[in-house]
Order: structure tokens, then sequence, then C-alpha cells
């Protein structure tokens, strides 16, 4: 799949070359945010991929992103797009959101080899163009989730096509991922690979349907620490620690698979918006907990001002794993009890942070001012629910186990170029 990426890559190349490319057409689009939180112990994760931040902070939302399309020849193009913004890890790969080319044969087949936006929901043809969507941050129950496969390495095929008075679009793609996210205490990296993706979409007058489904392989654990501990868990005598040997299968990585299923509908007419999704995510790999996601927005439009509100939920779906702490004796060595303690204290506050169990309720309004500029201001009031903090980093895991309550106020200036 490297060699996939890199075939999109060198299209990017073909941006300088006159020979080959018979028209470039750049744009741009960039987000200007500003995000409150009021709960000083939870930090704000709108994105798997980016770092989270507390309290007042322009990193959350804030973002520039420049796109190149290039006609090649006839039936061939190619496209590049690179989105400047908080990630964990900040190399230019990271950054890199499309680079393919396409072929098509007519006005109904197109075919993709490169990097490739996944095609899950919605928003999946412009996730950071914050232009064109209505809030100022995506429901965060049902988004956060989906972005570490937001794009991936290898191929799709399209095929669309007006069937009775719509218009229908499936598309099919295969490839891999390998995102780096932000953990508990550190960051860790895994890849999916043989990442099957199915989507079909139907769109008749003002509504819209889309179904999506996507299976993958989980491979390659990059997490150091984890790699320590499971190491001195083999070495460590089944009497001391009898769940180490379900820790260990629970925690192994390869052989481990995921799922993802998902249903969007969505309205809109000179003065109604209506849009909702709804997704089930099942995943093999502890880090990972299944779960069941959604939200229905609400928008009314008055001139120039979208008013909007919106319910958001996700809950997991897995019973929460417990594990009984490691036995000692007078004759275990003190290094190997506190090295225990240490992995058991650590493995109980991941247990108790990788469940998501919240809902949100958000208001807000969207004000435009140009053809290419627009205003948004959005409150949200989110619930959690004990040992359901999923979708936040904490640097106080006491917390974990109670209940909790947080307020976000964002404020984004969006625009095309």
């Amino acid at each position: 799949m490297k060699s996939l990426f890199g075939l999109g890559c060198a299209a990017l190349y073909l941006f300088t070359s006159s020979v080959f490319a018979s028209k470039v057409n750049f744009s741009g689009f960039g987000t200007i945010g500003a995000t409150y939180s009021d709960n000083e112990y939870l930090e704000l994760t709108t994105d798997f991929l980016n770092t989270s931040h507390d309290g007042f902070t322009f990193l959350n939302e804030s973002k520039v992103g420049f796109q190149a399309n290039l006609a090649l020849a006839d039936k061939w193009d190619a496209v590049g797009q690179v989105v400047f913004q908080d990630r964990n890890r900040k190399t230019f790969n990271e950054f890199i959101e499309l680079a393919f080319i396409r072929y098509r044969p007519n006005r109904n087949w197109s075919l993709r080899a490169g990097r490739v936006n996944s095609d899950l929901y919605l928003l999946s043809d412009y996730p950071y163009v914050g232009y064109a969507y209505l809030w100022s941050r995506p429901p965060n129950e049902f988004y956060s989730i989906a972005s570490p496969v937001n794009n991936f390495d290898g191929v799709d095929l399209e095929y669309k096509n007006h069937i009775a008075d719509g218009f229908f679009r499936f598309r099919l793609g295969y490839g891999q991922t390998s995102p780096e996210l932000q953990g508990v205490d550190n960051r860790f990296g895994f890849t999916s690979k043989d990442l099957i993706l199915l989507s079909a979409s139907y769109q008749l007058n003002n509504w819209l349907i889309r179904l999506t489904h996507s299976q993958s392989n989980f491979d390659d654990l990059r997490a150091f620490e984890f790699s320590d501990a499971q190491l001195i868990l083999e070495q460590t005598p089944d009497d001391i620690w009898p769940a180490k040997v379900e820790i260990l299968d629970k925690f192994e990585i390869s052989g481990k698979s995921s799922s993802y299923d998902s249903l969007g509908i969505s309205y809109e007419s000179k003065s109604w918006l209506f849009y909702s999704e709804g997704g089930i995510s099942k995943n093999d790999w502890l880090p990972f907990s299944s779960s069941n996601s959604g939200y229905a927005t609400l928008g009314y439009i008055r001139e120039q001002i979208t008013y909007f509100i919106s319910l958001s939920a996700i809950k997991n779906s897995d019973k929460i794993p417990t594990y009984s702490p490691p036995i000692f004796d007078a004759n275990t060595p003190p290094e190997l009890a506190a090295y225990l303690y240490a992995i058991s204290d650590t493995l109980t506050t991941i247990l108790d942070s990788i469940t998501a169990r919240q809902t949100t309720i958000s208001a807000g309004a969207k004000l435009d001012l140009t053809s290419s500029m627009n205003i948004k201001l959005q409150l949200d009031h989110t619930n959690i629910s004990p040992k359901g903090y999923g979708l936040w980093n904490t640097k106080t895991p006491e917390i974990l186990t109670t209940r909790d309550k947080v307020n976000t106020l964002s404020l984004s200036f969006n625009v095309l170029f």
C-alpha cells in the first residue's frame, strides 16, 4: 500500500510539469477556531489524530488546507490536499489528506489510487472544510471515533448514475491506514490493514440517505511502554497474577479485527435543515471498545443566519472488563512486586478510560458573511457517565470513576480561497 500512496504523491510532482499538466486549479480553506471548556480536569479531543487541550485554546479547531487539482490527460486527473493542524505526530505525511491519481473512462465510473477519503459519513468529502458544514464542530460522539479512518492509502472504485428521479452513488475501497493517536498518558499507533470500505448513497430532491460499512484487521502496535509491560507479564509466574493470560490476550493486537456500520440521513430546504447519523462499531481489540453512537441536528434558516440545535450520544456496547490484581508472598522480589503494582494501576486506568458513555446537547448559529466566509458560534453541554471518558484526555485519572459534565463554547471564522 505504500507504493500506492507513493503513486498518489507522485501526482503532486506533476504540478510543476507543464508537459503533463494541461490545467491546474488551486484552492484552499481555513478555520480560525477558539474553544473554551470549563472542566479543569479534562482535555477536549475533537479528533483522535490531534493533540487535546483544556481551557481556552485556538489549537483544537484551527486549521488551514490547500488543494490542487490537475487535468493530466483525457480521462486522467490528480488531486493533492494538505491540511495543517495540531496533529499528534507532526510529520509532513500526517498533514497529507489526499494524494491520488484518478481515471474516469466515462461519466459513471472512476478509479482512484493513492491516499483517498474513506466516504464513511455525510462529511466525508470535506471533513476539514469548516465553511462547508453547519456546526462549529461536528458532533464529537459520532465524528471523533471515525477520525482515524478519514482517509486511507489504497484504491477505490466509484459508480454513480441517475436512477428514477434521484442520484445514486456506490463506492468500494481497499487499503490500509496507520494512525497515531493520543492515549491516556502517551501517544500510540497501529495499522488497520486489509481495510475494506463500502458506501452507497441516494439523493432524491431534498433528501439524502447514505449506508456505509467498513472492516479491517489490527496490526503493528507502536506503544513502547506497553511492550515493556507485556514482556514483564509474560515472565510473571501464573500464581502471582492468574489473570495475566487473559490480559495479554486482550491487549495482543495481532489477529484482532474491527468493523463499522453507519446510516446517515439529511434534508435541506430553503428554510430547514436536518442531519442525522448513527453508527455501530465492533472491535475485539481491548483498547478500542465497541460502541453505538449517533446524533440528530435540526437547523432553521432565516436570511443569512442558520440557527441549530443538536443531540448526540455514544455508549459502549461491551461490558467493561475487570481483572484481579497480582498476589504476592514473602518470596516475591520487591522490584517485581513494585513493577507489577505499577502495571496493575496503569491497567486499571486504561480500562477506566477506554469506554465512551456520554450525551451532548448543542445549540448554535452560523452567520454567512459572503459566499466564501462564515462565522459560527456553538455551545455544548456534555454529561459523562462513570468510566465513560473515552472521548477525553485527563491527567487526573482519579475522576474516571465519577460522573461529570463539561460546557464547551466554540467560536470559529471559516473561509474558502
